[in-house]
């Protein structure tokens, strides 16, 4: 057994846990880079790379449910070292086959794979908060803190996807990243967990709701889970879903083919040419790095100003930044050479703005969820966002809507969020942390009671 994490800091299984699914992640992101930039030698129109990009999305949709269960039933060290070796398995096909069937197949398996990786991630942290590791007032930070090593992961896959398949090509890339993905089994197996309960008790906890006939379906969702539900499908949709699954593609809009015919560029202004592929993993490298490294902070502005404030306040900022990067790139399209090339860089400039905003954005839906022990629920919407974005992004391309409209598009869905996410801060039931369900009860269950019991109570005070 590996040694006993402290009770002070960060608990070392959140750390470690957090540093295996980051590993995980190497693929996955390296291939939302390479991807929209070089479908075409590869034998894929822009709908199959929207269909590829979102499969295991959909797929997670089913096996989110079958996770919690089994996350409930089997030891999670075994479970999640599964994950990891299936996970390094889907990888290594991206770059060992071109045919789109076998590629669906490999993406819905990393689908079912991410179902089991995510949940064993957040439910570390809670099952640290109740073993006494941490207390639930940081349990932002906490949060913070997993979401922002386990984005690490994306991150370098994206800022060297780009690289690698410049130097050494798409299939070696994804062989190299499905090894170190291996690699992170069994560390998981031996020593990530640390001293915590060989079965998690959150996951047994939802388990036994959901195998009771429990588990609610979202039309029996009720108003405060609607808007959870609603913000977390925002937050995925038109942040991971659909501006990083497009980048490549609408960088590509503004690329010309290099000279030697091995790949394209784009010219930024006063001379500077530079990959397409490569702009497009540093950027999407960039978005995720900043949520590897700002999350814990992100996450202590949430546990000090409260959701209340940070949500309708990131969700609007991020739709008035989309609405300038869309006018920006709207006149880039419109224009030509140098001034192009000027309007082209301060759209990138603006969608770097967008970034932090996605980040603070999905942070604080997933401190929400986490702390009303909503796991499920939140998985729920994230990933129904996660997989209407790239089909929502790539059917605007096929349908030849200029690039910029995706930008539009990103704009008016957190819009929507942003009024939603006002009208929770402005209901009398809250997502509270302090009430906390057990046996699976359902957190608005019981802070509606509370909040019928305190009118009541009032009078007899006086």
């Amino acid at each position: 057994m590996c040694k006993q994490p402290t009770a002070t800091g960060t608990p070392l299984p959140v750390l470690a846990v957090s540093a295996c699914v980051a590993f995980s992640l190497f693929g996955d992101g390296a291939l939302y880079v390479v991807l929209p930039v070089v479908f075409a030698t590869r034998g894929l129109a822009p709908w199959h790379v929207g269909l590829l990009l979102s499969a295991n999305r959909i797929i997670r949709l089913f096996t989110n449910p079958p996770a919690v269960i089994l996350l409930g039933r089997v030891p999670i060290r075994p479970a999640m070292c599964g994950a990891l070796l299936v996970g390094a398995l889907t990888t290594l096909a991206y770059g060992l086959t071109e045919s789109l069937v076998l590629l669906l197949l490999a993406r819905a398996a990393w689908g079912a794979c991410w179902s089991v990786l995510r949940l064993s991630g957040l439910i570390t942290v809670t099952d640290c908060i109740d073993a006494g590791l941490a207390p639930e007032s940081r349990v932002g930070r906490l949060t913070g803190f997993y979401s922002g090593v386990s984005r690490l992961g994306s991150a370098a896959g994206m800022a060297l996807g780009g690289v690698l398949c410049d130097a050494i090509g798409f299939s070696a890339e994804f062989v190299l990243f499905a090894l170190l993905t291996a690699c992170a089994a069994p560390y998981a197996l031996f020593c990530a967990f640390g001293n915590l309960p060989a079965i998690s008790g959150t996951a047994a906890a939802k388990a036994k709701a959901s195998t009771g006939g429990r588990c609610a379906s979202v039309l029996a969702l009720r108003a405060p889970q609607w808007r959870l539900f609603f913000l977390a499908f925002s937050a995925s949709c038109a942040g991971n879903g659909l501006i990083v699954s497009t980048l490549g593609a609408i960088l590509g809009a503004h690329a010309t083919a290099s000279d030697d015919g091995g790949g394209s560029a784009i010219a930024l202004g006063a001379g500077v040419v530079v990959s397409t592929a490569t702009l497009n993993g540093g950027l999407l490298g960039f978005r995720w790095s900043v949520e590897g490294f700002l999350a814990p902070l992100w996450g202590a502005v949430i546990d000090r100003c409260g959701w209340r404030r940070v949500a309708p306040t990131a969700f609007s900022l991020s739709s008035a930044m989309g609405a300038l990067s869309f006018s920006l790139l709207r006149a880039a399209e419109a224009t030509a050479g140098e001034a192009s090339a000027v309007l082209l860089s301060g759209a990138l400039l603006s969608v770097i703005g967008v970034f932090f905003l996605f980040s603070v954005a999905d942070l604080c839906v997933k401190a929400m969820g986490v702390a009303a022990r909503e796991t499920p629920l939140l998985v729920m919407g994230d990933d129904l966002g996660a997989a209407v974005g790239p089909l929502l992004g790539f059917t605007i391309l096929q349908a030849r809507l200029p690039p910029s409209s995706i930008f539009a598009a990103q704009s008016i869905i957190h819009a929507a969020a942003a009024a939603v996410a006002t009208a929770a801060a402005l209901a009398k039931v809250s997502l509270s942390p302090k009430l906390r369900p057990t046996d699976g009860e359902n957190f608005v269950e019981l802070e509606e009671e509370a909040a019928e019991v305190a009118p009541a109570a009032a009078p007899a005070s006086k």
